[in-house]
């Protein structure tokens, strides 16, 4: 699909870059030395709140995939991501278990099936593969964003799984919900920075570029 050509690296280390990495370490720190779990209340405003930013990723993608009308495979990538940013969506509320805990798990598995499947079945078409591949092989990949992604995923991870390091990273066993959904934060905005770099990269170019062709 994709050949054998490396793709472009943008090394340069940006604010966002910056502020996710110091953010992740002190929302670590703040977690296990400061933030009380207020009998789990704690965990579910962080739950929320990621909840809430999930859903506006997705319609903010939504919304970037109509200014490209005029540009159809860009448009259906960005459709696309929609279903990435809604999996993710469903996901943080355990498909739907945390507001109706009383349906059977059945239903909830057979949802997550789907949610799942949307995105994986949607890469066989050949507009999204193409645009992936256009992508890999012209475009610059921020690499700060996929290593914070990463490695903040891992952190949250080992955390969640007792995995190498978990004594290191939650320090009080009682804290480990907490400690989880706190390093999931800045996994979930390096994904979002990243989705944003490539979208205002797009839309810089090709609305910029539509604008000058129709001038007079």
């Amino acid at each position: 699909m994709f050949g054998y050509q490396k793709p472009t690296l943008d090394r340069s280390f940006s604010v966002m870059a910056g502020i996710i990495l110091l953010g992740g370490l002190g929302l670590w720190l703040a977690g296990n030395l400061y933030l009380p779990l207020l009998n789990g209340l704690t965990v579910q405003y962080i739950e929320m709140g990621q909840a809430i930013y999930l859903l506006t990723m997705m319609f903010y993608s939504g919304y970037i995939a109509y200014t490209f009308q005029q540009q159809p495979a860009i448009a259906k990538f960005w459709l696309w991501t929609v279903l990435w940013w809604l999996l993710l969506f469903e996901r943080s509320i355990s498909w739907g278990r945390d507001f109706w805990p009383d349906v059977p798990k059945i239903y909830y598995r057979l949802l997550s099936i789907v949610f799942i499947a949307l995105p994986l079945i949607t890469l066989c078409l050949p507009t999204i593969r193409q645009e992936i591949a256009r992508r890999w092989r012209y475009e610059a990949i921020p690499i700060w964003y996929i290593i914070f992604m990463c490695l903040f995923f891992l952190l949250a991870d080992a955390a969640e799984h007792h995995r190498f390091g978990y004594s290191l990273l939650v320090w009080d066993s009682y804290k480990q919900d907490l400690i989880e959904e706190l390093l999931e934060i800045p996994c979930l905005l390096a994904i979002g920075a990243m989705s944003v770099y490539l979208q205002n990269r797009d839309r810089k170019h090709y609305l910029l570029t539509a604008h000058v062709v129709k001038a007079p």
